[in-house]
């Protein structure tokens, strides 16, 4: 990702706003409001999941699959129940996020944010 005119890793940039509950800040602006926040969450907290550095720590991929498959159900509820209700709120507490974001996902040479072969 380029951040600034360099090269960031995303984590760096995704992470310290995650913390602030900033979420609206990482969000493509073409769908802005156009969604449910917890969904939104869901997603933010699976993505960090997998950047976990230590492997047995990171969740499968059925894992992975499963905690979208639940994103996308609490979006098309929304969207069948016609709510007009979109959450534009940006702050909610990471404490219950099942994923510990420490400082220890910021650092340099934290290679569990890029794929490996």
């Amino acid at each position: 990702s380029c951040y600034g005119g360099e090269n960031v890793p995303i984590v760096k940039i995704v992470v310290p706003r995650l913390l602030r509950g900033d979420i609206n800040s990482i969000i493509d602006p073409r769908i802005q409001g156009q969604y449910e926040i917890s969904s939104i969450w869901k997603v933010a907290d699976t993505a960090m999941s997998c950047t976990q550095e230590k492997s047995f720590i990171r969740p499968t991929m059925r894992d992975v699959v499963a905690e979208l498959k639940e994103a996308m159900e609490i979006e098309m509820a929304r969207e069948r129940s016609g709510s007009s209700r979109m959450w534009k709120s940006s702050m909610r507490s990471l404490s219950t996020s099942k994923v510990p974001i420490t400082s220890a996902s910021l650092s340099d040479t934290d290679s569990s944010i890029y794929p490996s072969a």
